[in-house]
């Protein structure tokens, strides 16, 4: 097993495609397809299974694809390691839930490489639970994250609440405030359960006595971008968070749906282990962060 086809297949899973996937690591289509095979032979099992509707993980795909996660984790942090010991520069790695990693520090992150340019900005997308335990284990210095639960060992900072909303298309046909039984008559997209903000809407609409394991007019997406691509084309409907996609609203792309008796707020909170040394670029990226709510 090599290290190529663990971050092909992870990247086969969050982007749907082989195709896709086999452009990010700069191999053909057919090369994919043979490494992905000689990958299952070496495992002796089916990883993935390809349907009318594109890429569908097994059981042991599922399996296997949390061990690419931990094993693109560290092999990202080897290579960060000696390229900052290569080019005699420092580095600073901040963990964080996708809202935070791909829509909040970005233009921060820009903005500081100016100010600090020999330091190197390491942004890692991960689940509440990775971000945590990377902040614990001292593997990255600085972390944001969905309700966090107290920790002796974590020093917590609020940064802003947000919440899920309804989303869609402007063009695409449904009201601007609508009733919770109306949600029926739509296709609606949400983030699987690896994220924490299918977790917040599972619990809410199970709350309520909505059960999302038995409607047949929920479907679960691995990526924020593979649902707002959706929503472009008009396809179906979206809870996401509304940072995600409060540029596509502002811009007059995605409208807000007003649904009458639901409401799912979180928190998104910094975290730094408290044997950690808050550096006075840390504290700046908080208060950036902070301030951007």
């Amino acid at each position: 097993m090599q290290i190529d086809q663990i971050i092909l297949f992870k990247h086969v899973v969050e982007q749907e495609t082989i195709s896709q996937a086999a452009k990010l690591c700069h191999i053909s289509q057919p090369a994919a397809s043979k490494q992905l095979q000689g990958l299952e032979e070496e495992l002796g099992v089916k990883l993935i299974e390809r349907t009318n509707r594109g890429i569908k993980m097994t059981e042991a795909g599922h399996i296997f694809y949390d061990f690419t996660i931990s094993v693109t984790d560290m092999y990202s942090n080897l290579t960060n390691e000696m390229s900052d010991w290569k080019y005699n520069r420092e580095s600073l790695d901040i963990t964080a839930c996708p809202v935070i990693a791909n829509y909040v520090l970005p233009n921060h992150i820009c903005e500081l490489k100016k100010e600090y340019p020999k330091f190197a900005f390491n942004i890692l997308p991960t689940s509440p639970e990775s971000t945590i335990e990377k902040i614990l284990l001292r593997q990255a210095k600085l972390g944001f994250c969905v309700d966090v639960e107290p920790h002796p060992e974590l020093h917590l900072q609020k940064m802003f609440d947000d919440e899920i909303v309804l989303v869609s298309c402007t063009k695409y046909p449904i009201e601007d405030k609508i009733k919770i039984s109306d949600l029926n008559k739509h296709l609606i997209v949400i983030l699987d359960k690896k994220h924490i903000y299918y977790e917040k809407v599972y619990d809410y609409c199970k709350s309520i006595g909505i059960d999302l394991d038995t409607k047949h007019n929920v479907q679960q997406f691995y990526t924020l971008e593979s649902i707002k691509n959706l929503l472009m084309n008009c396809a179906a409907i979206s809870l996401m968070p509304r940072r995600s996609v409060a540029k596509e609203i502002k811009n007059g792309l995605l409208k807000e749906v007003e649904v009458v008796g639901i409401h799912i707020p979180y928190g998104v909170y910094a975290l730094t282990n408290v044997k950690d040394h808050m550096s006075p670029l840390m504290i700046k990226i908080i208060e950036l962060v902070k301030n951007d709510a």
